[in-house]
């Protein structure tokens, strides 16, 4: 993925910069922040929804934004055309309904006329069409760029020319209020898809004004959500309060929504049980067995898999019976058990069992995973036979050891230490571990500063497409440099099939060749959203996408 470090804003600097506050609260000069404060009128505590976060950083702007915390914040300072609800079903939001022509190529989306952006202009399909040119512009630096170029027509012209070919590009403002998108083949989870960020719309007049930095103060920030970035800040947290000019005002009930940084899961534990969070971000497995059956604990399935991803470019994983002898010689479910809350399942596959599929199948009915967790005997047996044929084992050798490399968290670090222990008893193999903050550990990513990265990806839409796009040859997200054309068509052929039964069928053989013939990655489980939230909270949820809404939430 490309985007400049300049986009990732630490969060201690951005409240800084915004609010004119130290971590002490002491205030400093707005002038020094440059920001032009504005009184904010006091806020009743039960009009405050509070949602712990160990990220210190986050992207505010949508086109750059690629993790799961930043989309947290998007999500409320932006309305996409359609909100996914608890079950990741969309729901009308800026498009009050849509169509297809039959092929579910050409998607006709009708908007709401009375949307505003928080400067009072209204919002109209035009604000659509710009931010998708935006997106598809390499200078950008957008991760989703590839993914969004391959699904429109003309985009791929329109990404690798910078724009400069854009006279078929699908997507096209037939009036004010109607957005149209023409499609480089069949998707009938588009409507899911245009939930994600890298589809939002944006005001152009005001990032013409504000130029690079459109997104670092909340007077350049001109969003369309229900709550609008603040500039009153204290401490590490950012701020959001209720914007009046949103299209459904009448039924935000809370007026400030607070992302309060936290140093960990006990740090946040403590702050939950001192009536200082609404709802934490995750649960240590101690903590979920100590909460779990009370009113506080919700534990939900999610569309995500937690997995390690191999860098193919240097050794020692170029080799494949490296890859495939890392991947066959764990046990899944005994990490699971030794490392992780209840709910999350041991898996081989890649793609969550729970997906739903266009027809109304899910992916476990479809394709068995392409490793067998419970076959684990058989597994190491396999694992042996690779590192033989790599020269260890029979002459009582052992590989150099590798390291993983991950984003510092109690669960992570518990994680990492089972997968450690689980090599070591099962075929003698070595790992390290490298914690990194999440800049550092993004940086090594994208520059490829890495031998294995523990991995956990939530869906970005509602398809099996939405993790095997990850490895395609020219996916802006390939950061284990993995390139098949083989694998490359099987998605191709997947995308461009109508029929349910053969585009399962694709999948299905490349999630087969991802896994168990290439090893590209190494599938662990299957992620459970485990967390507490206070029992008079009402409306607020978390979707399987990992997203976070408490637009229209309530306290009792």
């Amino acid at each position: 993925m490309s985007r400049p470090l300049s986009a990732v804003l630490l969060l201690g600097a951005l409240l800084a910069l915004v609010a004119g506050c130290g971590p002490d609260g002491a205030s400093a000069s707005a002038a020094q922040a440059g920001v032009a404060r504005r009184a904010e009128p006091d806020t009743d505590r039960a009009r405050v929804f509070r949602f712990g976060t160990a990220t210190e950083s986050v992207v505010l702007d949508p086109h750059l934004a690629w993790g799961v915390p930043d989309f947290r914040v998007l999500n409320h300072l932006f309305e996409p055309l359609v909100r996914l609800d608890e079950r990741a079903e969309p729901q009308p939001a800026l498009a009050e309904q849509w169509h297809h022509d039959g092929t579910f190529q050409q998607w006709t989306f009708h908007l709401r006329q009375n949307a505003r952006w928080h400067n009072g202009d209204l919002v109209t399909a035009d604000d659509f069409v710009f931010g998708i040119r935006r997106v598809l512009l390499s200078s950008t630096g957008a991760p989703s760029a590839s993914q969004v170029a391959d699904l429109l027509e003309g985009g791929r012209a329109f990404l690798e020319s910078e724009g400069r070919d854009d006279s078929n590009l699908g997507v096209r403002a037939a009036d004010p209020y109607t957005l149209e998108f023409l499609l480089n083949h069949p998707t009938p989870w588009f409507p899911t898809l245009v939930s994600h960020p890298a589809w939002y719309p944006l005001h152009q007049p005001s990032l013409q004004r504000a130029g690079p930095d459109w997104f670092r103060s909340p007077d350049r920030l001109i969003g369309n959500g229900p709550f609008r970035l603040a500039d009153l800040r204290s401490g590490s947290r950012l701020v959001l309060r209720r914007a009046e000019t949103f299209w459904d005002v009448a039924s935000v009930f809370f007026e400030q929504l607070e992302f309060v940084v936290v140093a960990g899961p006990e740090q946040e534990l403590a702050a939950f049980e001192a009536g200082e969070l609404d709802m934490t971000e995750s649960l240590s497995a101690a903590a979920a067995q100590r909460f779990a059956g009370r009113p506080e604990y919700v534990a939900a399935p999610a569309l995500a898999v937690g997995y390690l991803l191999f860098n193919m470019t240097t050794p020692p994983f170029d080799s494949r019976d490296m890859r495939q002898a890392v991947s066959l010689s764990l046990d899944r479910r005994a990490l699971v058990a030794r490392a992780l809350p209840a709910g999350h399942r041991a898996t081989g596959g890649i793609v969550p069992r729970g997906m739903r599929l266009a027809d109304g199948r899910v992916w476990s009915e479809v394709a068995p995973p392409p490793i067998d967790p419970a076959a684990q005997a058989e597994a190491v047996l396999y694992a042996r036979r690779h590192l033989m044929r790599l020269g260890f084992i029979a002459g009582g050798e052992s590989p150099a050891p590798f390291r993983i490399d991950y984003v510092a968290s109690a669960t992570n670090e518990s994680v990492v230490a089972a997968l450690k222990e689980l090599w070591n008893g099962s075929v003698n193999l070595q790992a390290t571990a490298r914690p990194l903050d999440w800049n550092a550990y993004s940086a090594a990513l994208r520059s490829g500063d890495f031998q294995v990265a523990r991995f956990t990806w939530f869906a970005d839409y509602v398809s099996p497409l939405a993790f095997l796009e990850l490895f395609a040859s020219d996916s802006s997200q390939n950061f284990g440099g993995y390139a098949s054309a083989e694998f490359d068509d099987l998605l191709h052929r997947a995308r461009i099939e109508l029929d349910p039964d053969k585009r399962a069928r694709y999948f299905a053989e490349a999630e087969r060749r991802l896994v168990a013939e290439d090893a590209v990655v190494a599938p662990l489980y299957e992620v459970a959203t485990v967390y507490l939230q206070r029992p008079e909270i009402e409306g607020a949820f978390r979707t399987p996408l990992g997203g976070l809404d408490v637009t229209r939430a309530r306290r009792r």
